[in-house]
């Protein structure tokens, strides 16, 4: 969530003491804070069944899911008002981001509620 904002990425990480990659963030947060025991990868998360949200209907704490290389290949969480927070690469561990920039906008595929 938003707490972890700051924590470093890193590929294959899976807690705030490694770091994150993305999945890896969605996987700590909802089975810490929900419960749940989620799939590790972006593909996997993408497979849970549960109904595909697009924007208007998303809410609070909804798993984004983005195609960045022609599949889905990065998740982030929903914190509402269109932001979400991820595991970012490149520009650097876990922060906010918002689907309202057009990188984001372009690649984002769908959201899902899973708790």
């Amino acid at each position: 969530s938003v707490k972890m904002e700051g924590i470093r990425y890193k590929r294959g990480g899976d807690t705030p003491h490694e770091g994150f990659d993305c999945s890896g963030l969605v996987k700590y947060v909802f089975d810490k804070k929900v419960g749940t025991d989620l799939p590790r990868t972006s593909a996997e998360l993408a497979k849970l069944p549960a109904k595909k949200l697009q924007l208007p209907a998303l809410k609070k704490g909804d798993i984004l899911f983005f195609k960045t290389r022609g599949r889905i290949d990065h998740v982030g969480i929903y914190v509402g008002n269109k932001k979400f927070v991820h595991a970012a690469g490149r520009s650097g561990g876990v922060k906010v981001a918002s689907l309202k920039e057009r990188h984001w906008k372009s690649v984002f595929v769908f959201g899902k509620r899973v708790r």
